[in-house]
Parts: C-alpha cells; sequence; structure tokens
C-alpha cells in the first residue's frame, strides 16, 4: 500500500505554472498546508518550491513577515523564466537518475564514491528592496502554525517502507543529526530545530548519492527494528526519523499521544 502511495506522490510533477502560483500564493498568505492540499503534494514540497524560485534572502524575508502576521507583495514577472531555467536542470537530473536507476549491483555496505553535486546553478539574485513591499493582511489566520502542527506524525510501523536504507559511520554508529540541518523542514518551530533526527532512504540509489566517504549505507529489511528500538532511540535524544517528504515523531504514538 505505502509504495503504490509512493507511486501516486511521484507521478505528481508540478508544472512551471504551478510552481508560480505557489509561489505567489505564499507571498499573498496563504497557508502552505492549503496550498498543499490544492496541488496534491505535501507542506515541505511547497516550502522547497517556495525556496527554489525565492532567493535566500527573500524567503527569509517572506517567512519573517509571515510570523509576524504581515503580507507580502512580489512581482513575479520574472519567475517564468526562473522556472523555465529550474525545469531544464531538473530534467537533466532525472535523466541520470534513470541511467543509474539499475545500479543495484553495488554492495549494500559499499563505503559512499559518490560525489555530491556542487555544480547546482544559482538563481538570479532579485532586489529585496525593489521587490518587496508589506502592506496590511487582508485575513487575520496565514496557516504559518497550523502548517507546523501537521508536519510531524506519530510514530507508526506503516509509515516506514518494507525495506529501508540509512547511512551510518565506519563503526556502525547511527548518524543523527538536528532537524535545522534539513533545509526542507525549516518551517517548524525554533524548539523543534534542535531535536535529533536519523535520515532514512526509501531506495538504495538515493542513500548512495546522499553517502559520504567515511560513511556506509545499511539496509534493514525488516522496518519493524524500529519499533523494538523506539525506547533506546529516544532515550539518545533521537526523537525523529525523516524519509521523503515524511517528517516522524518516535516519541509519539500512533494516536498522538507521548510514549
Amino acid at each position: 500500500m505505502w509504495f503504490i502511495f509512493k507511486l501516486i506522490n511521484l507521478a505528481r510533477k508540478l508544472s512551471e505554472n504551478q510552481k508560480t502560483e505557489i509561489v505567489k500564493g505564499a507571498l499573498l498568505g496563504k497557508a502552505f498546508i492549503d496550498l498543499a492540499k490544492e496541488y496534491g503534494c505535501t507542506p515541505s514540497t511547497i516550502t522547497r518550491t517556495v525556496k527554489l524560485v525565492l532567493s535566500d534572502d527573500q524567503y527569509a524575508q517572506l517567512k519573517r513577515a509571515r510570523s509576524r502576521g504581515q503580507l507580502i507583495k512580489q512581482d513575479v514577472s520574472s519567475f517564468p523564466e526562473v522556472l523555465h531555467q529550474n525545469s531544464t536542470n531538473s530534467s537533466h537530473e532525472n535523466t541520470e537518475n534513470e541511467l543509474t536507476e539499475n545500479d543495484e549491483f553495488l554492495e549494500d555496505s559499499t563505503w559512499g564514491n559518490v560525489s555530491e553535486d556542487t555544480n547546482a546553478p544559482d538563481l538570479e539574485e532579485a532586489s529585496t528592496q525593489d521587490s518587496f513591499t508589506e502592506f496590511v493582511p487582508l485575513i487575520p489566520d496565514l496557516g504559518w502554525e497550523e502548517q507546523k502542527e501537521v508536519a510531524v506524525k506519530p510514530f507508526k510501523v506503516d509509515l516506514l517502507p518494507e525495506t529501508i536504507y540509512m547511512l551510518v559511520d565506519k563503526k556502525v554508529e547511527l548518524d543523527s543529526k538536528p532537524l535545522k540541518d534539513f533545509s526542507q523542514w525549516s518551517f517548524l518551530p525554533e524548539k523543534d530545530q534542535n531535536r535529533l533526527a536519523i535520515l532514512l532512504f526509501s531506495n538504495q540509489r538515493s542513500a548512495k548519492r546522499s553517502c559520504s566517504r567515511n560513511q556506509r549505507v545499511l539496509k534493514i529489511q525488516n522496518r519493524d527494528v524500529f519499533r523494538i528500538s523506539c525506547p533506546f532511540l529516544v532515550s539518545k535524544g533521537i526523537t525523529r526519523l525523516v524519509i521523503d517528504d515524511c517528517l516522524i515523531a518516535l516519541d509519539l504514538q500512533e494516536e498522538g499521544e507521548p510514549i
């Protein structure tokens, strides 16, 4: 069932026009969760789309304005050109991914030898002073807090794929990191940013692409391992699992009550 759901999500690709409308909606104060429902994707996908189109400074200003209950007006006339450039690069990357889709002949314990892609194109810089104008909000609730609340899912085994891949160091120690290191979850409350999380992968290829020289890819064929080890992980301060567009809370049961 999870695999079918994943295929549906993968098939749902946002067009350039949809990306433009998403950014317009974000700039006008529309809740990210509402945008996610409207375009059939997750809130983190909306976040990544907005961050992709806007510069870092523009996104930071947008985030600050929304948290203060303000709306932002942006001239989006330059968006189609930027989106077209991103779409071209995205298509090129997808072609490369298809060529390497069947590289399963590599050992699961292979040490990371895949160089990270550091040649991603920079988006055109826009003057934040000229392009942003703050004005009185038309709606009182922008949904930013709502997005924070719905982002985390209580742990249950069914949220995980049958086979899971994760990264460990040479001593087979867990590679945990704070959530603030995951850009797609930057909208979370500040109190959650220092929570330790483990990054999981639903396929071996993605895991190997994220694997550094001092790491290895570990294949876990029984997802129930995480249910059994949940109390141990929480005792070590690891309370979150990150996999694809899903953020899972180990310290919450399925019904949302603390463990």
